[in-house]
């Protein structure tokens, strides 16, 4: 049951004439169900330095539009990869907490 909401975040970056960098960032929210991190994965990530905090499923993977962070209360994230079963529509996305500099 998809009872959570999840913001996506793409992060559109411009550079000034005077080189300085002003970030932009564009949401928009889906419905997902919130998962756990196996812990295969969990062992697997830390291994390279990685740490998966939260899985979420997507209903549908045309939800997804390669955004790279997410928000999930008031929390940034990065998405570390995503996974899709050959015979499902559905898409779970692996996050990692995150700082995303310039935006609030």
């Amino acid at each position: 049951m998809n009872k959570d909401i999840l913001t996506l975040l793409e992060i559109e970056e411009t550079v000034l004439p005077d080189g300085g960098v002003v970030r932009t960032g564009h949401t928009r929210s889906v419905f997902a169900e919130r998962r756990s991190v196996g812990m295969k994965e969990i062992y697997e990530a830390f291994s390279v330095g990685l740490r998966p905090e939260l899985v979420f499923r997507l209903a549908d993977a045309l939800d997804y539009r390669n955004e790279r962070y997410a928000v999930f209360e008031d929390m940034h994230y990065k998405v570390l990869r995503t996974y899709r079963a050959p015979d499902s529509t559905e898409l779970d996305v692996v996050l990692e907490r995150t700082t995303v500099e310039g935006l609030p």
